[in-house]
């Protein structure tokens, strides 16, 4: 169990304390030191984003939007493009095998039709692919169902 650190010259009252006092006061703004509310409790948030005239609603949206996922879906499609190309080339004999950027390189003219037409040179297209594979998500290179679901 970890240690919580505190702060030196700081009383620590328990919150129920703290919004009997605010509410005999009438003030409506915690006090810096004493405001403390347990972040596992919803009622503790609810009254927090109250004190401070916030929605609810406004949290989780700020919290979706610093998580929300920035893989593009022309990445996911390069990236399962480049993974079937790979697969395909571990069934050839060992002595024709491509390596990893030949087969990036060999599809140029697939990624190129995915970005509209971008035109790269060997080393952006090489780059893209790589990181193409890199962010694409492991279950929809091999499952057939789940691509089938999102529509590639």
């Amino acid at each position: 169990m970890r240690k919580r650190k505190l702060i030196k010259d700081v009383d620590y009252v328990l919150l129920s304390d703290v919004r009997d006092r605010i509410k005999k006061s009438g003030q409506h703004k915690l006090v810096p030191g004493i405001d403390t509310v347990d972040k596992n409790s919803w009622k503790d948030v609810n009254e927090w984003c109250e004190d401070h005239n916030l929605k609810p609603a406004d949290i989780f949206d700020y919290v979706n939007g610093k998580f929300k996922r920035r893989t593009k879906s022309e990445t996911i499609r390069v990236g399962i493009l480049i993974y079937d190309r790979k697969q395909l080339n571990k069934k050839k004999k060992k002595s024709i095998r491509q390596t990893e950027r030949a087969i990036i390189l060999h599809c140029r003219k697939e990624i190129t039709e995915i970005y509209k037409g971008k035109r790269m040179s060997d080393d952006q297209l090489y780059r893209v692919g790589k990181k193409a594979l890199e962010r694409t998500p492991g279950f929809l290179m091999f499952d057939k169902a789940w691509r089938k679901k999102i529509g590639y």
